[in-house]
């Protein structure tokens, strides 16, 4: 028994080492078989971690650098290191399709330049921006504002453009569709550069007025303005509607005129949008200053650090910035146009209307309507000034602007009222009658117009007595408004 055993045993261990002597044997040849099988390719793709394959960019030697040579040094573009994995392309993505035919001229030197021979436009963002070329080239050559008389009638007032005085607006008109998108498109994409938001870019600037196609604005003009419509006729594009980051593409379109844009995108967008308009009114002559944050002709430091009876700046709230001031100003001018209508009554379809009243404590309110008012008289033949009647933005840091620079040369503004970030202050114009209504009002010293209080008193005509009975100040967030 115990010989056979033996017997057994040795047997057992022959088979097992001739096994693993033939697996040896074979590993070569499945090696060889395993690889050949990758290079044919069978329909599966190779999974390797980032660890795996990090040797391929990440070199350990001291391989001198070569500019020449992509692989040398110690630190490899990731975008080149994917050509080294990511999937071929097929045959049928390397066949070129024809390029798109345009009527217009411009929008088909756009394409060639801008589109065409750009690696990163592709796919179904290609298709997109095509489609969108295509309609500014079939319907584009149509005015590039809406609002006043625009295809649907009547015009609408939420629409921004109808905001324009008669003549920036009668400018503006003259400047097609398609040329406005055009200009806008570039001055976006010089902002991505060649990356990957190149295409992304693209389809906002070129799509964010589409809406304005008298074809499309017609037939939804009764219920939206046109960055509403501007998104409704991208989403009927199905390479677009399909996009991952297309509520991201929506949002920059739908808010492009928004006083505080909710992101980055957006504000590149309205930027672009500004300065292209800038250009536009600007090429019929009177060139402006660009009404842009400069360097602060009044430093923030300078400015008493009151506390503002309406506290501070609340955080996601439009805080106006101070600009360069236009050469245009002239405090003295601005003084004495506003002195014009200090307690003088404005006759209107809906009644009498005031702007500048003085009160006995010796501040004059003046609403910002009255400054703008005088901005437009001085500097209404600047292009900027113009633009700002349709951007709350502009107009607003332009009006903060001129109040501070009053205060500074003239000692006409009332500051103790007034804290950073604000140019008016909260008040309760109380009438004769005893009911009261909130109202914002820039506070005016009144020896800053010439006169004593009592002198200007005196020139208040019964009806606005009757009108304005007391302005009370907000002195607390919290305070009890009269009714």
């Amino acid at each position: 028994m115990k010989t056979l055993a033996l017997i057994a045993g040795l047997i057992g261990v022959g088979l097992v080492l001739f096994s693993i002597r033939l697996f040896i044997a074979l590993r070569p040849e499945r090696a060889a078989e395993e690889k050949e099988r990758r290079e044919e390719g069978d329909g599966e793709m190779e999974t390797l971690t980032l660890k795996e394959i990090s040797h391929i960019w990440t070199e350990e030697d001291d391989t001198p650098s070569d500019e020449n040579n992509a692989l040398a040094g110690n630190v490899i573009e990731f975008t080149e290191v994917a050509k080294l994995w990511r999937k071929p392309a097929s045959a049928t993505d390397e066949v070129a399709t024809p390029p798109p035919a345009f009527a217009i001229e411009e929008i088909a030197g756009f394409y060639r330049t801008m589109v065409e021979n750009q690696r990163l436009v592709k796919g179904a963002r290609r298709t997109v921006i095509v489609e969108i070329l295509k309609m500014l080239d079939a319907e584009g050559t149509c005015p590039s504002v809406v609002g006043k008389g625009h295809a649907g009638g009547g015009g609408k007032v939420t629409e921004t453009d109808a905001q324009y005085g008669a003549e920036a607006y009668s400018l503006l008109a003259t400047i097609p569709l398609y040329r406005h998108s055009l200009a806008v498109a570039r001055k976006f994409a010089a902002t991505a550069g060649k990356g990957a938001m190149l295409a992304d870019c693209l389809i906002i600037a070129l799509g964010h007025d589409i809406g304005k196609i008298p074809s499309f604005h017609k037939k939804y003009y009764s219920t939206a303005d046109h960055p509403v419509i501007s998104k409704i006729v991208l989403g009927g594009i199905p390479e677009y509607a399909s996009l991952p980051n297309r509520q991201e593409l929506d949002a920059a379109i739908g808010n492009h005129h928004a006083i505080t844009p909710p992101d980055e995108l957006t504000v590149q967008l309205k930027r672009c949008d500004h300065d292209a308009r800038a250009e536009e009114l600007a090429s019929f002559g009177n060139v402006g200053v660009p009404l842009l944050p400069a360097e602060q002709v009044t430093a923030d430091a300078d400015r008493p650090k009151t506390d503002h009876p309406l506290g501070s700046p609340v955080e996601g709230k439009f805080t106006p910035t101070t600009l360069e001031l236009p050469p245009w100003f002239d405090a003295d001018t601005v003084m004495s146009l506003l002195g014009e209508m200090v307690n003088r009554l404005e006759e209107t379809p809906t009644g009498s209307r005031w702007h500048i009243v003085s009160m006995p404590n010796g501040l004059v309110f003046a609403n910002q309507d009255a400054l703008w008012r005088v901005i437009h008289r001085i500097g209404g033949h600047d292009p900027l000034v113009k633009l700002a009647d349709a951007n709350e933005e502009m107009k607003r840091n332009l009006l903060h602007t001129v109040v501070w620079e009053l205060s500074r040369v003239r000692n006409a503004i009332a500051t103790d009222l007034m804290g950073r970030g604000h140019y008016m202050t909260q008040t309760t114009v109380v009438t004769k009658g005893g009911k009261g209504y909130s109202v914002l009002l820039i506070p005016f010293r009144a020896e800053a117009f010439g006169a004593l209080p009592s002198t200007l008193e005196s020139e208040k005509p019964q009806a606005l007595r009757q009108m304005v009975a007391d302005i009370k100040l907000k002195i607390r967030e919290g305070a009890t408004c009269v009714t």
